[in-house]
């Protein structure tokens, strides 16, 4: 595989990065759909923390700094996010806040964090192979579909107490979802049903009797 063909492969990821941080800031600009932009983002930022963070230490030298200031910018958007979720939900807490300033906060918060991750990802463009690259997006779209639905500013970034919370936020959060009858725009993997078996089949009903 030729130089293009990786350069293709990373600018592929980077493009389906960018993606995520469109579809939230389109949801951020529509009247009746900015809790869209809550649940692209609480699930952007988690698969970022799980996936693409992880990733540029183990690969890229020197980029402690720069990691820690885009755990810093995701705190602070999550932060802002769940404000934002608490006053389209009717908090009476979160009356104080204005909804315009909130957006605003929110839109210039991620086009800082977006900044900063379009620089981590072209290091670690540099620095590993494209199936490396269709591999780490491919874990990325996974913990989006997967993922928390839900700001969680107080989340772990890393390590195993990040990796629990991660799978204790998506569990309680698509509880929380189904409970609430809440829209999710993210889309979800499709999963085989399981099979019921001979006599699951025949409880059911749904066991056909051969033909004779």
């Amino acid at each position: 595989m030729n130089k293009l063909d990786d350069c293709i492969h990373c600018d592929h990821f980077s493009a389906t990065i960018e993606a995520a941080h469109q579809r939230a800031l389109r949801a951020l600009n529509e009247e009746r759909a900015p809790l869209d932009t809550v649940i692209w983002l609480s699930a952007h930022l988690a698969a970022v923390d799980r996936v693409v963070l992880p990733a540029v230490r183990r690969h890229v030298p020197d980029t402690d700094a720069a990691i820690k200031e885009q755990e810093k910018l995701s705190t602070e958007m999550q932060h802002a996010l769940r404000m934002l979720e608490q006053l389209l939900a009717g908090d009476a807490l979160a009356r104080r806040h204005d909804r315009a300033q909130l957006t605003e906060a929110v839109a210039a918060l991620l086009s800082t964090h977006a900044s900063g991750e379009h620089k981590l990802l072209d290091a670690l463009a540099r620095a590993i192979g494209p199936e490396d690259a269709a591999r780490l997006e491919e874990r990325y779209e996974r913990a989006i579909s997967d993922g928390p639905t839900r700001p969680h500013p107080h989340s772990a970034h890393e390590g195993i107490t990040g990796r629990a919370q991660f799978f204790f936020n998506r569990a309680r959060d698509h509880v929380m979802d189904v409970l609430d009858a809440r829209h999710v725009p993210i889309p979800r993997r499709r999963r085989p049903a399981p099979s019921n078996g001979k006599w699951g089949s025949y409880l059911l009903g749904t066991q056909h009797t051969p033909e004779r």
